[in-house]
């Protein structure tokens, strides 16, 4: 009996250490995430690249990389990252690329497109069902309200409605499948501004045309929010 006892005891105690030894794992491990920003004639992006870096370096548990062309994007290259941020107008999407991102998404890695990441030619229907739409026109930029629709989700938890002098972007659809985080009107209808997407894996933000854009309280905030939304995801996945 007192064999039994001891058996069952080391038994447990192993379960035990097994257990602690994945939640250790799981929240030691080390996320890889690319930051591609590129600047265009409309936008200086690579600028808040570098902002990024800035906001979310100290996080603990993540390497960051910051990539200015588009071939890291084709041919199996994105793989050794968990999360890809575009900071770029997808304008010159080629085909390679698009089908890396689609591998990328498809691998449960997390897609991040920021603002002109919808600027992209409309062949590219793959990308463009992937992304949430197809940016298609905005108003003069001005202030605008942004009224948060979800207050529960990671990304905008603890965060009010809040008005903010942008670029007003309007995409050619309603993004299919996406929790709808944030709108704002334009012409009376309420236009997506903050989503996400595909089961969780890919999250846009509408917002962040220029440096007093990004300088926003409450766009730096929904920035950092997203990232950890999507490393705390990733890590609750292994």
């Amino acid at each position: 009996m007192l064999g039994y006892m001891k058996i069952h005891c080391n038994l447990r105690a192993s379960i035990i250490a097994h257990s602690v030894l994945r939640y250790a794992r799981r929240y030691t491990m080390k996320v890889k995430m690319l930051i591609l920003s590129r600047d265009d004639q409309y936008h200086q992006l690579q600028e808040l690249g570098l902002k990024i870096v800035d906001w979310i370096e100290r996080l603990e548990g993540i390497k960051i990389e910051v990539a200015h062309e588009g071939e890291i994007l084709a041919d199996g290259r994105l793989s050794p990252y968990d999360i890809c941020i575009l900071c770029t107008a997808m304008s010159d999407l080629t085909e390679e690329q698009e089908e890396g991102i689609i591998d990328f998404v498809d691998d449960g890695k997390k897609l991040f497109g920021i603002h002109s990441a919808t600027v992209v030619g409309e062949e590219h229907g793959r990308y463009i069902d992937l992304i949430g739409g197809r940016f298609v026109h905005h108003p003069p930029r001005h202030e605008f309200q942004v009224k948060i629709e979800d207050r529960n989700h990671p990304i905008t938890k603890g965060i009010e409605d809040f008005k903010i002098t942008d670029e007003l972007y309007v995409l050619d659809r309603t993004p299919r499948g996406a929790d709808i985080l944030a709108t704002a009107l334009w012409e009376d209808k309420p236009q997506p501004l903050i989503y996400t997407k595909s089961e969780g894996r890919v999250f846009y933000n509408a917002l962040g045309h220029d440096q007093s854009t990004h300088e926003h309280p409450v766009f730096k905030r929904l920035v950092i929010q997203g990232v950890l939304w999507a490393i705390n995801s990733l890590r609750t996945k292994k």
